[in-house]
């Protein structure tokens, strides 16, 4: 095998290294920065131990990568956690919801009733089971955005047809040439 060429093994160890990077929010840049810093750290040290004439030791998973294959690392551990959420997502669910459950009676029996209140209103959203949200659009100081005005049946048909001449093709003088 190649020096640069990678195996199933060391490509998921990067791919663990990825996915922890984005749970702690590392954005791609940082973690750009943090494998390109770990290349430079490793070069130190082997240019170091040739220097002292030393035993040289390879430092745990150098990566000595380009950014597109970063790129390609933090696609598959993003593809790893929309897989396994999308797989988990009822027992995700269902454990957020007992762990709600858990604090409701926590919160309730230590008279801890705002907690309480707001525990119910998380498992009441998680659970679907809130009403809509009534919002009302309007304009400038709360006016209407359109002014409506009332119109009578026959003006109101008088567009349609007006309408409708404008948008049926005319075949009365279809073949008249």
């Amino acid at each position: 095998m190649a020096a640069n060429q990678t195996n199933d093994a060391m490509k998921q160890d990067r791919i663990n290294i990825i996915l922890e990077m984005l749970f702690a929010a590392y954005r791609r840049s940082e973690i750009i920065k943090f494998i390109k810093k770990k290349d430079a750290d490793e070069l130190i040290y082997k240019s170091e131990c040739e220097t002292n004439n030393t035993t040289y030791v390879p430092q745990w998973l150098v990566w000595n990568v380009n950014e597109r294959a970063i790129d390609y690392y933090i696609a598959a551990a993003k593809k790893e956690i929309d897989t396994f959420y999308e797989k988990h997502k009822d027992t995700i669910l269902n454990t957020s919801i007992a762990r709600l459950n858990n604090l409701y009676k926590k919160a309730y029996s230590g008279k801890d009733y705002r907690l309480a209140k707001d525990v119910v209103k998380d498992l009441v959203s998680i659970t679907g089971n809130d009403a809509p949200t009534k919002s009302e659009v309007t304009g400038a100081n709360g006016k209407p955005l359109f002014e409506s005005k009332d119109i009578t049946t026959e003006q109101a048909l008088t567009l349609l047809n007006f309408h409708d001449s404008r948008t049926t093709p005319d075949t009365s003088t279809a073949g008249a040439d």
